[in-house]
């Protein structure tokens, strides 16, 4: 009795696709979704929605956004179908997919095997797929459902398990190609029934056959982004029926408007979309065997999209990166610092001034605070001050206790011995007024680093009176400062120009000309510099501005490969993992090579300038000149604009040129 019931049922419902398909299919089997199914079935290579574990599971993977979807369409003889599904993707793990089905009909009449009409039954069918998808580089989306099915008929029920797997691919990517339609054009292939659900609702089970389709899809924008064009061809079959043709286009005439329309094997349909925000419905029309049957539906869009997700994700790793280096960074200025200080201290005990005061000029530097350094300093300028006043060289103490009244103009102890060396020192050269207040003018000069002034004045004291010593010794040692200064200059200006900044380098050779207008190594580093500019400008020219009689397009940057696009990132994160691991030489590799690229992926740029700047300050601490100089060359090429670094730079510089003033040699 029931299994009569049960084939009067089935026959009624999936007639027509039945005389198709040798009596294998059912009615859920048919598919649901309106994008879909206004484009006639045709999504095996698309399925980018949440409809997509229904056509082929591997579309989950192209799924930006979160995604609900519901529709419930009516028929004739009171069957109702309703559809809900959601997917959830993350750019980390995946997407996940849940989608529901159900197809129900009632106030069926019943026969008994007499053909009189008996009491009236229904019919009810569930589908529920758990779903799973994600992509495999960008070429490559795979996707399984795990599929439960129950009917419920007439009192007797069912529940079969059942299991599908899908992909799609983008051939264009797959062999690397630069060609836009086939970057545009994808393949699909999914396998429902892959372990075929039985459903047993009399003495034999019933099992839904598995089903292989095959799919082909090609995306063309046209006048802008918002209007695109996907077609899709599907090909479907089964052991137990027919070979089954599904085709369809799908046109997007505005960002809120879509057009359908697609042949089922034979039968056409025809669908719209109208978008608002992130809500849209779709409407879609088929000429059913059945009967004709309106669809309408209902799809939301909810949270970001997947790639912001994965931006937000890197942007929080990147701060806790950067965090953990800024704290590296200071922790790393304090112990430089500290033990500069003490050092500095030491040499102060042992009554090495000039030592001390170079100290903590390198303290200074490392620490970015004058304050720390400041008490010491001051000791030490007075005690320096001291020592050469209790030597008769009044016109270096009277030098050295201004310098002391620069860095405190509060402390008597400096002004009073400053007033005290320089009218000893015009005592003993017995200088007239004039001469005085030129000789009070020229160490002043000298205090405050204009040499030139400097050695003007004291070379007129010394053509009216040449016997004037210490005049005479202030304009040696002025002469020194200023050979100190063009070689800082110099090794200023070269630096910069292998940095490639030109416009600093012009600025370091403006001023070694004022100091010395006929050097000719000045000339020779702007000979260099002139070269460097002209090589610059033929390796990256500068584009042209456009003009109304020339239409010709712009050079456009060499775009990444996918396969060097997950390069970058893996080495991104081997530099983050080898840094955690003290490994930090390994890291700058990692992470230049991801700079060389790509300069803006993520904190490489300022992860790669942090670490030089360390590299730097250790080597400047620990008295490796050339080492720090190196180090922060590329930092400040990195970032042109970093004011510190070239503070840094700057101090090493001259550091590395006091050093050679008093060794002669090359430098550590």
């Amino acid at each position: 009795m029931r299994t009569i019931l049960f084939l009067a049922i089935l026959v009624m419902v999936a007639a027509p696709a039945r005389a198709q398909d040798g009596g294998s299919q059912y009615f859920l089997t048919l598919g649901a979704g309106n994008r879909a199914l206004g484009m006639g079935g045709a999504y095996g290579a698309i399925a980018d929605d949440a409809s997509a574990p229904l056509w082929n599971p591997g579309g989950l993977g192209l799924l930006s956004r979160a995604q609900f979807q519901a529709s419930r369409t009516s028929y004739g003889l009171d069957m109702n179908e309703e559809y809900l599904g959601v997917a959830l993707p993350s750019w980390r793990w995946g997407t996940l997919g849940a989608t529901v089905r159900h197809f129900g009909t009632s106030g069926m009449d019943g026969r008994d095997a007499g053909n009189f009409q008996t009491d009236e039954f229904s019919n009810s069918e569930m589908q529920l797929l758990l779903s799973y998808g994600r992509k495999l580089g960008e070429a490559w989306n795979v996707g399984t459902s795990l599929k439960l099915l129950s009917q419920d008929l007439a009192g007797a029920s069912a529940t079969g398990v059942g299991l599908d797997a899908g992909i799609i691919a983008f051939p264009g990517l797959v062999l690397g190609s630069d060609a836009q339609w086939e970057r545009r054009l994808s393949l699909g292939l999914s396998v429902h029934n892959l372990v075929e659900p039985s459903l047993r609702l009399d003495r034999e089970s019933v099992s839904d056959p598995m089903t292989t389709r095959l799919g082909m899809a090609y995306r063309h924008p046209f006048g802008s982004p918002d209007r695109t064009v996907t077609a899709g061809v599907d090909v479907e079959a089964s052991r137990q029926r027919d070979l089954a043709v599904f085709a369809g286009l799908d046109f997007k005439l505005l960002s809120a408007l879509s057009l359908r329309a697609g042949l089922r094997d034979g039968s056409p349909t025809v669908g719209t979309q109208a978008q608002w925000h992130d809500v849209a419905f779709d409407y879609v029309f088929e000429n059913t065997p059945l009967e004709a049957v309106h669809r309408f539906g209902i799809s939301v869009a909810f949270g970001g999209t997947v790639e912001e997700s994965r931006l937000k994700a890197e942007r929080q790793e990147d701060e806790k990166l950067d965090a953990r280096l800024t704290a590296a960074f200071t922790e790393r200025q304090r112990t430089q610092t500290t033990q500069l200080l003490q050092n500095a201290e030491t040499a102060f005990t042992d009554r090495r001034y000039d030592e001390a005061l170079e100290l903590l000029s390198v303290a200074s530097v490392v620490s970015g605070d004058d304050a720390s350094t400041r008490p010491l300093r001051l000791r030490s300028l007075l005690a320096k001050a001291k020592d050469e006043e209790g030597r008769s060289s009044f016109a270096e103490a009277a030098v050295t206790y201004g310098q002391a009244v620069t860095l405190d103009p509060e402390n008597m102890e400096a002004v009073e011995g400053s007033e005290r060396c320089r009218s000893e020192s015009n005592r003993l050269a017995a200088r007239s007024e004039r001469i005085q207040a030129q000789f009070a003018k020229g160490l002043d000069a000298f205090t405050n680093g204009d040499f030139l002034v400097a050695r003007g004045l004291f070379k007129d004291i010394l053509s009216v009176q040449p016997s004037d010593t210490e005049a005479s010794k202030m304009l040696e040692r002025t002469e020194a400062a200023i050979g100190r200064r063009l070689d800082e200059l110099e090794m200023q200006a070269r630096g910069f120009i292998r940095a490639g900044l030109f416009s600093e380098a012009e600025v370091a050779l403006a001023e070694a000309e004022r100091l010395n207008p006929s050097s000719p190594r000045v000339d020779a580093l702007r000979a260099t510099l002139a070269s460097a500019e002209s090589e610059a400008k033929r390796v990256h020219p500068e584009p042209s501005a456009p003009t109304s009689k020339s239409n010709t397009p712009q050079p456009v940057p060499p775009r990444l490969t996918d396969r060097q696009k997950e390069d970058m990132a893996k080495f991104y994160e081997n530099g983050v993992a080898a840094l955690k691991d003290g490994r930090t030489q390994d890291a700058i590799r990692y992470w230049e090579w991801v700079y060389s690229l790509d300069p803006g992926y993520r904190n490489v740029k300022e992860n790669l300038k942090r670490e030089h700047h360390l590299l730097g300050i250790q080597a400047f601490s620990e008295g490796r000149l050339n080492e720090a100089v190196e180090n922060w060359e590329i930092a400040l090429k990195i970032d042109p604009q970093d004011a510190k670094t070239r503070a840094y730079l700057d101090r090493a510089r001259q550091q590395l040129e006091r050093s050679r003033a008093a060794t002669g040699a090359a430098g550590q």
